[in-house]
Order: structure tokens, then C-alpha cells, then sequence
């Protein structure tokens, strides 16, 4: 489940106000209902982590569950408990079904399941559908939450001429190109590396121009995976 980075920075802000250190370790027991305690340890490396506990499975019409935490090691941790849904993105083109986008981008994901530490190979194909060229195109590639995007590999990209310049941030890797033309499509091909286990679904990757971004055009989500 992607984690909204404005939840991220309130929960620190919160965390600030405490007075109490943010790069120290943290440990949480939690229980659901009358299930046995279970314990979460959070490393100091960790302090931009929010780990969170899905109950999608307990839950059915009229079910009522209690849950307790206990913060273990005094740091003030704070939570939320919320609900989360999923609504198809609407077409930027309207309802009309036989609108052409202007531009394309799909995103392969080797593999949906993965262990941790695992290298995951990604392949964004990218290309310009309407126009005979599209000037000074922008694609922003997710970097799902529990992943780290690896930039040496978009580097040589740049050094190679295949890219004008990238900038990696924690969700997504931007990348900027002179242009597009029209049947010429092109592949990119990248690593993202998993540093904890995870159930997300990763958000849809984008592309648009970046003196018209209503010229635009974005990827399927897909769902990943990642375990002890």
C-alpha cells in the first residue's frame, strides 16, 4: 500500500514537537482482538518508516475489532489507523473510447514477488503516438514504497545520450528528454533495489510534454510483493 509522503512528514513533525530524537531505534507491540501480541522493531536507520499492519482480512460486514499498542522503548511514536480505497484513474481524454493519447508509456516489472535485498529489474517503453516529433518530454517513474531506485543505472543513460538528465527522488525517478519522435519508440531499461518487506501496489507510471503537460499519457499500476 503506497504511504502519502505528507502523512510521513506530519507523523515527524509530531514526532519533533515531543521532544523526543527521531534517529533511534523504536520497538511497538501491537494486538488485534484476542490474537497473541506481535512486536515491530524499527531500526534507527528507519526513522522515515512507517510500517503498517493491514486488517482488510478481519474485516466483514458488522465486525468490530479492537486494537492496543504499546510503545516499548519510550520514543513517542505516533500511528494512524485509516481506511483506504481504490478508484479507477479517469482518462485524461475524456469518455470519449476512441480518443488517441498522444503519447505512451508502459512499465515492466520482471517479477511481482520478491525477497528482500532483492534487485528487481524494470523496463519503462516510452513513445510518441499522435505528433511527428513531441519536444522536451518528461516521464516520472514510481519508486513504490520499501523500494530505492538505483541511479548509477540512469547515469549511464545520461552518458550514453539516451537521456538528457534525471532526478531521483524518495517516490520516483524524473527523467527528462529532448524529445520523442514519432516511430521511434524507446526503452529504458533500470533496477530497483528492495529494502524491507512490503505489500504495495506501485502508483501509475506518467509522461507528458513538459511545455503542454495536458499532452500526457500514464502507465497500469501494478502490485508488488516483497518478503523476509
Amino acid at each position: 500500500m503506497a504511504v502519502d509522503q505528507a502523512t510521513v512528514l506530519a507523523l515527524k513533525a509530531l514526532l519533533a514537537a515531543s521532544g523526543q530524537p527521531e534517529d533511534v531505534a523504536r520497538t511497538i507491540r501491537y494486538r488485534i482482538g484476542d490474537e497473541p501480541a506481535k512486536t515491530v522493531e524499527l531500526g534507527a536507520d528507519q526513522s522515515d518508516v512507517m510500517y503498517q499492519v493491514s486488517l482488510s482480512d478481519r474485516f466483514e460486514p458488522g465486525t468490530t475489532l479492537s486494537l492496543s499498542l504499546e510503545e516499548l522503548t519510550d520514543t513517542a511514536a505516533g500511528y494512524q489507523v485509516t481506511h483506504v480505497y481504490y478508484v479507477p484513474d479517469d482518462s485524461p481524454y475524456g469518455a470519449d473510447p476512441g480518443a488517441v493519447e498522444p503519447l505512451k508509456i508502459d512499465i515492466e516489472y520482471e517479477r511481482n514477488e520478491l525477497r528482500q535485498g532483492d534487485i528487481l529489474p524494470v523496463t519503462a517503453r516510452v513513445e510518441c503516438v499522435e505528433l511527428a516529433e513531441a519536444p522536451m518530454v518528461i516521464l516520472d517513474l514510481p519508486v513504490p514504497p520499501g523500494f530505492a531506485a538505483m541511479p548509477s543505472d540512469f547515469q549511464s543513460m545520461v552518458e550514453q545520450r539516451t537521456i538528457a538528465k534525471f532526478q531521483v527522488t524518495a517516490r520516483s525517478v524524473i527523467v527528462y528528454l529532448r524529445n520523442l519522435r514519432k516511430y521511434d519508440p524507446l526503452t529504458l531499461k533500470y533496477k530497483l533495489r528492495a529494502t524491507m518487506p512490503v505489500e504495495v501496489t506501485a502508483r501509475a507510471a506518467k509522461i507528458y510534454e513538459y511545455y503542454d503537460p495536458d499532452r500526457k499519457a500514464q502507465s497500469d499500476m501494478e502490485k508488488l510483493t516483497v518478503v523476509e
